[in-house]
């Protein structure tokens, strides 16, 4: 029992899921501390709003004091001449006020400031959580997109090394040249710098990975790789005036720098209201005892209310230059705001390529079989006797290094859908990885009628291409396959 309970423990341990990008999303949401900060950052923005409204309510204050006087009084005497008066005695003193700002202006645009302040910091924490979910998709890709290269560096090495010992066979019997050989090495070695360049890149994106999800890295095996049947949806809207009005209105990036500018424009009416009166109400209930030398021994109960007018008439220019420095700032701001474009022709761009992403796929596998077709049949003629072992070699290699690879273009579509939702400001309601329906393991892949009633373009399975081709490059130029003369 003992020996069961432990296999079963070995077999549950060794079948941990892969983690897909929306399960790595959600462990940096608690782990990644730049979101984490953009959280506080938000919370402490949002309190702009109520320090400004406490501008424009009453105000009410009480103040007690209580002491112990020890003081010496000359008076006068009646005769003419005065008499010294050792007076030990104690003191108290209370006060109670209330005040209502009635027409204050500055309070007024301070309020309407911190409002907008709450709404940039909510803006702007929207744009970091959004970010978040680019970073956690690019990273992944990008680990993803090196494991590919990764695959292809080897099997060109594998394809390199098969024409450079041909090559070498061939010089020995004199039917080949030194320059094949070296033209075969440099090649080869040109493959390992590759493979080496793809390892790296793929242990940065894999450390960045393990940083927003708190963990030192991650390896490749617990990513969840592309799915075999992978579907893209078209595009909806289908329109790009469509997108740019959504990302004009939604975009989190825009939305701030609008807030931005409200926040210049009220720091500029709340340095003009310097030149404006301020009036107050305000009502004191006061109690005193001794309060003073002059109040010796007497004790007051007085209760006030009245309205207080403050006028200010010179403050040596600082206003006028303090309003001035601030128009200057808000002039800035708006000049930033009129820059906008820069995010709308990003949006074109990705567009564009998520418009052609599907065509460019079905190109890239129709160019991939295409390729294959081409090993087989350099294979069939060295069979025919009409074709030599290096010709079959440069078949595998080209078709190994083939710039038509879905697996790239598949990344790049999915990583261009998201890109777009993130500029329209609609991330955060839309899943990582939805642009690619069946992009990875346990997604939901159907071959029906979307909402729009638009057919699903279902794309030939891309593992399965991979394994075709690698199988196809590595079996051509074998012993066995080469009846014209031996390999070396």
């Amino acid at each position: 029992m003992k020996s069961v309970f432990i296999a079963l423990m070995v077999v549950c341990g060794g079948a941990q899921a892969a983690m897909g990008p929306f399960d790595v999303y959600e462990q940096a949401l608690r782990n990644d501390p730049v979101f984490l900060g953009a959280i506080k950052e938000r919370d402490a923005g949002l309190e702009n709003r109520t320090i400004g409204r406490a501008g424009l309510l009453p105000k009410l204050s009480y103040n007690y004091n209580k002491g112990r006087n020890n003081s010496e009084a000359h008076l006068p005497d009646g005769r003419g001449g005065t008499y010294r008066d050792d007076r030990n005695y104690n003191s108290y003193g209370s006060t109670f006020s209330l005040q209502q700002p009635l027409f204050d202006y500055e309070a007024y645009a301070n309020y309407r400031k911190g409002v907008a302040q709450s709404l940039f910091a909510d803006e702007s924490f929207r744009d970091k959580s959004q970010a978040l979910l680019v970073r956690v998709l690019s990273y992944y890709t990008q680990a993803l997109f090196a494991q590919d290269q990764i695959d292809i560096a080897r099997a060109k090495k594998k394809a390199y090394e098969q024409q450079f010992q041909q090559n070498q066979h061939l010089f020995q019997q004199g039917e080949g040249t030194r320059t094949d050989i070296l033209e075969a090495e440099s090649r080869y070695e040109l493959a390992t710098a590759e493979e080496i360049q793809a390892l790296d890149e793929q242990d940065a994106s894999l450390r960045e990975l393990g940083a927003l999800i708190g963990v030192q890295s991650v390896n490749i095996h617990d990513l969840a790789p592309l799915n075999q049947n992978f579907a893209a949806f078209a595009l909806t809207p289908a329109k790009y005036d469509t997108w740019h009005e959504l990302a004009v209105s939604n975009n989190p990036t825009l939305a701030s720098q609008r807030q931005a500018v409200e926040v210049a424009r009220y720091e500029v009416e709340g340095n003009r209201s310097g030149h404006l009166p301020k009036v107050t109400a305000y009502a004191t209930s006061r109690k005193q005892e001794s309060d003073s030398g002059n109040t010796y021994n007497q004790r007051y109960d007085t209760n006030t209310i009245g309205i207080e007018v403050s006028l200010p008439l010179y403050a040596g220019g600082g206003v006028s230059a303090s309003t001035r420095q601030a128009s200057r700032a808000m002039e800035q701001a708006e000049y930033e705001w009129k820059a906008r474009p820069a995010k709308p022709d990003r949006l074109r761009r990705q567009f564009s390529a998520c418009l052609s992403g599907v065509s460019k796929l079905r190109a890239y596998q129709k160019a991939l079989t295409s390729a294959e077709a081409l090993v087989v049949s350099t294979k069939q003629s060295i069979l025919g006797g009409e074709r030599v072992n290096p010709r079959c070699a440069e078949c595998r290699a080209a078709a190994v290094q083939h710039p038509s690879r879905p697996g790239p273009g598949a990344l790049r579509l999915f990583d261009g859908l998201d890109q777009i939702a993130l500029l329209r400001g609609q991330l955060a309601r839309h899943r990582p990885g939805q642009g690619g329906r069946g992009l990875w393991p346990g997604e939901m892949s159907t071959h029906k009628n979307n909402k729009d009633g638009l057919n699903d373009h279902r794309l030939i399975p891309l593992q399965t291409l991979y394994r075709r081709l690698v199988a196809a490059v590595v079996r051509c130029g074998t012993g066995g396959l080469h009846r014209d003369r031996p390999t070396g």
